[in-house]
């Protein structure tokens, strides 16, 4: 197993951990559409703390449950149908991994894991990973920043909302614009040779 294939989806599930279906009251309505063009400013996220399985070959009963997950940055949706956006992400999470994922080759103890954790992830971590046995398993919590820069495309069409990024490949997303506030609600991690994104949603922002 290649340490960037467990980094890679790690990450992956991270920037989506938390996203859901539907309607979040806390965070408004997340399928209405409206007119888009302008340049927002992240102002709130909402999270939710059900854990997310990876479903990776490697160990797919692994989990990443969220304890708190902190967004900033901007959006900025040009009347010539470009965007270019700029988010970061403050994460405070558990990882789980059953003892079936060590018996697999990816660490001899949790301590090993830790280990991994950090060599892994030394750019985004704020501090040293701490795992320890719980559940059979290996339990990680891990505190890390993640950041993302982007520029493309975007089309809408009703209520959904499709972003074009070069390498990049994903699918539509719910979107609702009320008066100067923007809702974009969760999506899945968009990956492809030039990176990856992902939002933890739903994303609230305000016009600037």
């Amino acid at each position: 197993m290649k340490p960037g294939v467990v980094a890679g989806t790690i990450v992956a599930a991270i920037a989506c951990a938390g996203c859901g279906s539907g309607t979040d009251a806390a965070c408004g309505k997340t399928a209405c559409g409206g007119d888009i063009v302008g340049r927002w400013a992240v102002t709130n996220a909402c999270t939710q703390s059900q854990p997310v399985t990876l479903t990776a070959s490697f160990c797919p009963q692994a989990t990443v449950r969220m304890a708190s997950a902190d967004q900033s940055g901007t959006f900025a949706f040009n009347q010539d149908l470009t965007f270019s956006m700029d988010l970061s992400t403050s994460a405070l999470a558990t990882w789980f991994f059953p003892s079936a994922c060590l018996q697999q080759g990816l660490a001899a103890t949790c301590g090993d894991l830790g280990t991994l954790i950090d060599e892994l992830f030394s750019p985004f971590l704020t501090a040293p990973a701490s795992c320890s046995t719980a559940s059979g398993g290996c339990s990680c919590k891990v505190s890390l920043v993640l950041a993302a820069s982007f520029a493309g495309t975007y089309s809408t069409s009703g209520s959904s909302l499709t972003l074009g990024v070069a390498g990049l490949t994903g699918g539509s997303i719910p979107y609702c614009v009320n008066g100067r506030t923007l809702t974009i609600a969760s999506m899945p991690a968009m990956t492809g040779a030039s990176g990856m994104m992902g939002m933890n949603g739903p994303l609230v922002l305000i016009k600037e």
